[in-house]
């Protein structure tokens, strides 16, 4: 890899790079040139860019907005995203105590306003719908969303994924995860909606 990685100009040159260096460094940033005692920190600080005329080349694409919105149907956005307490999946910090000790249960973050509208107390289960199933979630009330938003985490199996929209962007192929419309639903029976909530911390 590193006689492959050597050559006037290329980014990912690691010839400089050795496991002692590394360990003696804790660690290095590519690329590490031969005769190179630590790597580059940052790239392109030189304003200097991987074409002929040094230039970076800024492709512009149309804009396309497909994304759904909200409506009076699904009148809230859903944002998923991740939490310090878990890993994607929680195949590991799912069997540490105190990572599930702070984080042990799918749920979302909801405004009080928005909650109190829908008859929803802090701490009570309830049911979060989209165009494409549900999930049930315990209701954290708290002002770090606004009123017309919800957050749930992506961590837990059968939960935000049953909602979420698998849109992909023309170019990039991602996901559109992070945003979607969705309801929120008050749920009259809390012991049968505990047990639906628990079979979704599986994974």
């Amino acid at each position: 890899m590193k006689q492959l990685s050597k050559g006037e100009g290329r980014i990912l040159d690691i010839s400089g790079m050795s496991y002692e260096k590394i360990e003696q460094a804790r660690g290095l940033q590519w690329p590490c040139r031969e005769g190179q005692e630590k790597g580059d920190q940052r790239l392109y600080t030189d304003g200097v860019f991987q074409h002929p005329d040094g230039k970076a080349k800024l492709i512009p694409l149309p804009f396309e907005d497909n994304n759904e919105r909200p409506d009076d149907e699904y009148p809230l956005w859903l944002n998923s995203g991740r939490v310090v307490e878990h890993f994607h999946t929680r195949t590991r910090t799912g069997k540490i105590g105190n990572q599930n000790k702070f984080s042990p249960t799918p749920y979302m973050e909801i405004n009080p306003d928005t909650a109190a509208e829908l008859g929803i107390r802090h701490g009570e289960y309830a049911r979060v719908v989209s165009r494409r199933g549900d999930a049930i979630v315990m209701a954290q009330c708290t002002q770090r969303v606004p009123r017309n938003m919800i957050f749930i985490p992506f961590h837990y199996h059968e939960c935000v994924n049953r909602v979420s929209l698998g849109l992909l962007d023309p170019h990039s192929r991602q996901p559109a995860y992070k945003q979607c419309a969705v309801r929120v639903e008050k749920i009259e029976d809390q012991a049968a909606a505990a047990k639906l909530n628990l079979a979704a911390r599986a994974y």
